[in-house]
């Protein structure tokens, strides 16, 4: 079990197993996956942590789990030294704008019945209603932030590209400025445009120290360049936890190792 920490978002000796069912003819469970085992993590106040591994390592599912939409089998997650799983109702709403988890998909945060500005204006109004008490600004502060353009406002995403869409998606979900952001591949399926105008919007985040963000990519090169620790999952545990140092980053487990030269990235970090 990790060390309690009375600030930040940390997961401590977190598991979780799904149940693989078979077909009609053979109901109920017929095996036990077990995604994740006896995690130990820590998200400080305005850091940003990248957490990287292969696909099927357990990431997703962490990040999940921290986020507050899938309960845990064993372990905690502390949002400030509480318990985000035994929060009462009334006692997690007031916690809940200090966290927030960006799907993958931008289409499942965007009406589609919406224009831009519509979805915005209602992010920035839910915002000021909030108990946070902190928002992005006004509508136009807002679109500077995630260079979203004035004419794409009276639009509907169906009419933005993925691009486009993914840092609408990011404006909505981030406009009360939550305290942390659990971000799943935001970079998945980017044009290399898309993709630099999105770390500009990182930087900025990290910059100003305001936010702590979570970023689940198998982008290890977003991830050297944007973050301050680098997380690495292997098999739902964690074999690694890097942080950067004065000569950039230098990875000691094999597995590690192996990613980045992967990637093209040879551990010399940006």
């Amino acid at each position: 079990m990790g060390t309690h920490h009375t600030e930040g978002l940390s997961a401590q000796g977190l598991g979780k197993s799904f149940h693989l069912f078979g077909r009609f003819w053979r109901p109920g469970p017929v095996s036990t996956r077990c995604i994740i085992q006896d995690l130990d993590v820590h998200l400080s106040q305005g850091e940003t942590v990248g957490l990287i591994g292969r696909t099927g390592a357990g990431k997703t599912t962490l990040a999940r789990i921290m986020g507050g939409l899938c309960h845990p089998d064993q372990g905690s997650v502390l949002l400030d030294g509480e318990d985000l799983y035994r929060l009462d109702p009334g006692r997690w709403r007031l916690r809940r704008s200090k966290l927030r988890y960006v799907f993958q998909n931008p289409d499942a945060a965007l009406h589609t019945r919406m224009s831009v500005r519509k979805i915005l204006r209602e992010a920035l109004d839910h915002a000021r209603d909030g108990s946070q008490g902190k928002t992005t600004g006004d509508l136009a502060g807002l679109c500077d932030m995630f260079f979203l353009r004035p004419e794409w406002l009276d639009l509907y995403p169906r009419q933005l590209s993925l691009g486009q869409r993914r840092r609408v998606a990011l404006a909505r979900s981030l406009a009360n400025r939550p305290v942390y952001a659990l971000l799943d591949e935001p970079f998945s399926g980017l044009d290399l445009m898309s993709k630099k105008l999105l770390w500009g919007v990182f930087k900025s985040i990290r910059s100003s120290g305001q936010m702590a963000i979570l970023l689940v990519s198998h982008d290890v090169d977003a991830v050297m360049e944007l973050c301050d620790r680098v997380l690495v999952m292997r098999n739902g545990q964690l074999v690694e936890d890097l942080a950067r140092g004065a000569d950039g980053w230098t990875p000691k487990h094999p597995y590690t190792e192996a990613l980045f030269e992967l990637s093209g990235a040879h551990g010399d970090g940006h």
